[in-house]
């Protein structure tokens, strides 16, 4: 039996999503029977102006709102009502952070090609658990090693920063010195220190972490 099955007989969601399309979609995945009771809105400021009058037991918002976002709405919303059963739907080719999402206590996160994961969800949620669908969960685990690689990479010298640079465009230890003007050895010496705080093992290592971050800007004030 589905857990749902013990959700409350009458409950009200709230849909929050700019296109009609996606609205309908969302409806669809619920699958609502006529118990439930479902309230749309196109954007944040019209929910917010009926939220008064209306209690909802689940809040469904895309993040990709005109004016204020999903995140922001959720804010405001923590400010009145401090536990909200919110799940967000991000676009994972958009700038959205999970990491901020989860930061403002959001325990319900989709991307919006997964709204067949809604029903999941909802059952996590009513008992008390947090839902990340594969996706978030797989862009979770790429943002948490990026943001620790980017704090890697604060922790090198302008000079290893250089040398890194040098290493990412294939160049060999002598071409990195020739360039430098700097021995070979000393090239090694500060190639020795990189992978010591990359936590790289040769080389090799080192190209495939600085690939996986957009490091370019760190680079820029050091060629």
């Amino acid at each position: 039996m589905n857990n749902r099955d013990y959700f409350p007989r009458k409950m009200n969601f709230a849909i929050i999503c700019k296109l009609e399309s996606l609205r309908i979609k969302i409806r669809s995945e619920l699958q609502m029977n006529s118990e439930y009771t479902v309230f749309e809105y196109s954007s944040a400021e019209l929910f917010l102006g009926t939220r008064k009058n209306q209690e909802f037991h689940f809040i469904i918002i895309e993040n990709n709102l005109c004016h204020m976002s999903g995140l922001d709405l959720i804010q405001k919303l923590k400010l009145f009502e401090n536990s909200i059963n919110s799940i967000l739907l991000l676009n994972l080719d958009s700038s959205d952070s999970i990491l901020n999402a989860i930061k403002l206590g959001i325990r319900g996160i989709l991307d919006i090609s997964e709204l067949a994961r809604i029903s999941d969800c909802l059952d996590e949620l009513h008992n008390g658990k947090a839902y990340f669908s594969p996706l978030i969960s797989l862009n979770l685990v790429n943002e948490i090693t990026n943001c620790s690689l980017q704090s890697k990479l604060e922790s090198l010298t302008d000079r290893e920063l250089q040398i890194l640079k040098l290493i990412s465009e294939v160049k060999k230890d002598k071409g990195i010195a020739d360039l430098l003007k700097i021995s070979q050895n000393t090239v090694r010496f500060h190639i020795k220190n990189i992978k010591s705080k990359l936590n790289a093992k040769n080389k090799m290592e080192l190209l495939r972490q600085t690939v996986t971050v957009d490091s370019s800007r760190k680079y820029e004030n050091t060629t």
